[in-house]
């Protein structure tokens, strides 16, 4: 049995979570978890998102809750961020983002894309199954990645190739040399037994994540223990797993 030794990938009542940072907090303790990320979902999640009038407080609160904490568990003031178009362009903002310590990346279906055409190659097309694997999507939705990885300082790229096909080869080949973890997400996977070995043949470090949108569910890792197994990813390729 796979166990997480921390959680870098939790929601709160900020944005779609069902309870609040401070019970998140007190489960990952209970859990004997060594951090916990904070990573509700930025502005431009159209559904969820937090509202800019509210990042002030939440920036206060996550502060807060990591001061209050510091003696039983690390805790980072984090957020998971949109990609919003095929430039690569994302929803960090200048202005918060030295606030904001752990900064996750990825494709979401509320996102409040740029234009047009980023509406029709992040979600309408990638709806069909078929035209979602065509040689010119994959490659504009991985070019689009690669240059928001190029621009900003990422930390996790949270569930990859879940919502959008990826050409996971090239962009693990990315983040291994900017450092940027792949998550394993306890949510959201879509990888084939080729995208496996196409990280797995990079320098590429995984993490787990739990995504966890209520607090029973920080620390928990679903069905990743039989996806490693499955593929034969090495545990010292993951950061946050141990083999208990």
């Amino acid at each position: 049995m796979i166990t997480m030794s921390y959680d870098l990938h939790t929601h709160s009542t900020y944005s779609d979570g069902k309870d609040t940072l401070a019970v998140n907090i007190e489960t990952a303790i209970s859990r004997g978890l060594t951090k916990i990320g904070l990573t509700d979902h930025a502005y431009c999640h159209m559904s969820e998102g937090i509202r800019l009038k509210k990042m002030d407080q939440y920036i206060k609160d996550a502060y807060a809750m990591k001061a209050a904490y510091k003696d039983d568990i690390e805790v980072l003031v984090g957020m998971e961020y949109n990609i919003l178009n095929l430039n690569g362009d994302t929803d960090i903002l200048d202005a918060y983002k030295d606030a904001i310590e752990l900064k996750l990346l990825g494709v979401h279906k509320a996102a409040r894309y740029s234009n047009f055409k980023s509406y029709y190659y992040f979600l309408f097309i990638q709806i069909a199954q078929r035209a979602r694997r065509r040689a010119d999507v994959v490659q504009a939705v991985t070019d689009a990645h690669i240059k928001a990885f190029e621009r900003y300082k990422i930390d996790i790229f949270a569930h990859p190739g879940s919502l959008a096909k990826l050409d996971v080869g090239r962009l693990a080949e990315v983040c291994a040399a900017k450092n940027i973890k792949m998550e394993i997400n306890a949510r959201h996977q879509d990888w084939t037994e080729s995208d496996v070995r196409a990280a797995l043949d990079t320098k590429v470090e995984f993490i787990l994540g739990s995504d966890a949108h209520w607090a029973k569910a920080v620390g928990e890792h679903g069905y990743a223990d039989a996806f490693i197994r499955k593929h034969g990813i090495p545990l010292n390729r993951v950061v946050n797993a141990a083999d208990a």
